[in-house]
C-alpha cells in the first residue's frame, strides 16, 4: 500500500480536511507531459496570486467523471 492509498482510505484523515483535493500522480510520463503539467500549475498559481479566476476550474459535479 502506498502513502496515497493510506490517505484515501475511508478512515483516512486527509479526506476530511476542508478544501482538500486529491489528484493522481503522473508517474512514469514518457513525453513532455510533466513539463506541460508543471506549466499549467504555474499558470494557475500566477492567476491565483493576481486575483484572477482559474483557467481550468474543476467543479464538484465534474468529479464523478474523473475516477
Amino acid at each position: 500500500m502506498t502513502e496515497a492509498q493510506r490517505c484515501t482510505r475511508p478512515d483516512g484523515r486527509l479526506l476530511d480536511l476542508p478544501g482538500a483535493f486529491l489528484t493522481p500522480h503522473p508517474a512514469g510520463s514518457p513525453g513532455n507531459e510533466l513539463e506541460r503539467l508543471g506549466s499549467a500549475a504555474v499558470d494557475e498559481l500566477e492567476r491565483l496570486v493576481s486575483g484572477l479566476p482559474f483557467a481550468r476550474s474543476v467543479h464538484r459535479e465534474e468529479l464523478s467523471h474523473s475516477g
